[in-house]
């Protein structure tokens, strides 16, 4: 579980830089990287969702 958290913690900071160094404007990266993990979570609650009830 460590080892998730780790990597997960990693992977957000490379996603924050990154986005950081392509954006035009500063002030888009923290909608986008919301965004992103609005999509995100609600992807992994639908698929939980529908393994539990199905479709």
């Amino acid at each position: 579980m460590v080892v998730i958290d780790k990597m997960s913690t990693q992977m957000s900071f490379i996603r924050t830089v990154y986005l950081k160094n392509i954006a035009i404007d500063s002030s888009e990266v923290i909608p986008s990287l919301s965004l992103g993990m609005s999509i995100i979570t609600c992807a992994i609650l639908s698929g939980l969702a529908w393994g539990l009830w199905g479709p």
